[in-house]
């Protein structure tokens, strides 16, 4: 629809010559989620990269929030793309479900790569399993400063580990993107917290 945009200039002494948007996009897990591309954060800086842009000049306490899709429940790995040039970097991640509830996806321990362009992976294991559907990824600086490129989360699960019998009615059903579906959808679905096979 049709909005009002209002720019207040706190400070005078510059131009403006034009303003881009672009919609901030939710990310379908497992995959990759872009640290530039954050709907809500606090104390973050965009900066390039040699390949696109990062999160940099980060202090300790600040945030950001991304947009979530996971497609499939399950267990998963973390591999974390960051950077720094002093010691003690951290960063948490945490997974905000649904209905408000926080699990703690874990730390990452930044390394002293010796410049800020300089990058290295560092990857982790999730101890809880996730929940498919929309959710949001938090992460947050908790010490010194770091840039962080991207997070990508791997699923570990390969195939279906648990199937139930197709005859079972109990319960609601989702597909694997985490939409309720109704009796007559066919193929794998989600009920009670398990993958079932409907022919």
């Amino acid at each position: 629809g049709r909005h009002v945009l209002t720019l207040l200039v706190d400070t005078g002494g510059f131009c403006i010559k034009s303003m881009n948007f672009k919609r901030t996009p939710t990310f379908s897990l497992p995959g990759a989620v872009e640290a530039e591309d954050y709907f809500v954060g606090e104390g973050m800086t965009i900066v390039p990269t040699a390949d696109g842009y990062a999160l940099g000049n980060t202090a300790t306490g600040s945030w950001a929030e991304y947009s979530i899709n996971i497609t499939e429940a399950g267990k998963y790995n973390y591999e974390a793309t960051v950077s720094s040039v002093v010691e003690g970097s951290k960063c948490s991640m945490v997974m905000v479900e649904s209905d408000g509830t926080e699990k703690t996806l874990g730390t990452v321990t930044v390394p002293q790569t010796g410049s800020l362009d300089t990058y290295e992976v560092k990857t982790g294991k999730i101890r809880n399993p996730l929940k498919a559907g929309q959710q949001k990824l938090r992460i947050t600086v908790t010490g010194g400063s770091c840039n962080i490129d991207k997070v990508n989360l791997v699923s570990t699960e390969t195939g279906i580990m648990e199937v139930t019998r197709d005859d079972d009615t109990t319960g609601d059903s989702y597909n694997l993107a985490g939409q309720k579906v109704d009796a007559n959808y066919k193929g794998i679905v989600i009920r009670n917290g398990k993958k079932i096979i409907r022919k």
